[in-house]
């Protein structure tokens, strides 16, 4: 559903070049701290930007996509808030928190690879995928997001981080019940909703 607005219209026309722009200055912050720091987990993010810039790339037209100032919000808002956490607070578990970010990390890049062309960061109805971590989630790549942004705040424990952590779950769900709406429409996605019973947290959610 393209907005009836001449900024919604301009987001929808111009929304693939803006998140490649936005997910490859991550992929060059994350190439630095890994040239520098040689540490995994930016190796393993490293790997998840350049995926998500090249299935944009890859991305097919999508036949309906959400632009409202709503599905924007929801959508930018926790892509941009596991970059912003930050890592001066209490250490709680290191090695816990590496295995939670490594986890989380391989699980949204296995999601991508799954969607791959059917990528899209808004809101979008385009060709419907239920393989691999779709068989355990409906939303994996948000399930990913939480198990990294959860080890970020057991790697660094402080206010500001679980106001942030917060935030990214309020808005995940958010995302995700717009993005439900969109997709019960089709036929094939209620089926599917009957394998698959959770959203984003397997048991839970």
């Amino acid at each position: 559903m393209i907005g009836n607005t001449i900024m919604e219209q301009i987001i929808y026309k111009y929304s693939k070049y803006i998140w490649v722009l936005i997910f490859s200055m991550f992929l060059l912050y994350n190439l630095y701290y890994f040239a520098t720091s040689k540490d995994v987990i930016f190796l393993c993010k490293l790997t998840l930007n350049g995926l998500l810039v090249a299935s944009f790339i890859a991305q097919r037209e999508a036949s309906t996509t959400l632009t409202s100032n709503k599905a924007l919000v929801t959508t930018f808002v926790p892509v941009i808030i596991p970059p912003l956490m930050l890592t001066d607070g209490i250490l709680i578990n290191e090695k816990y928190s590496l295995v939670l970010i490594t986890i989380g990390l391989i699980f949204s890049a296995l999601a991508v690879i799954e969607l791959w062309e059917s990528f899209g960061v808004l809101p979008s109805l385009r060709t419907l995928k239920f393989g691999g971590p779709y068989r355990i989630v409906r939303h994996p790549i948000y399930f990913g997001y939480f198990m990294s942004s959860l080890g970020i705040l057991f790697l660094s424990f402080s206010i500001t981080n679980i106001v942030l952590f917060t935030l990214f779950i309020i808005f995940s769900f958010l995302r995700i019940n717009m993005e439900e709406e969109l997709l019960t429409n089709e036929y094939s996605y209620r089926k599917y909703k009957e394998q698959v019973k959770y959203r984003m947290l397997p048991c839970i959610y």
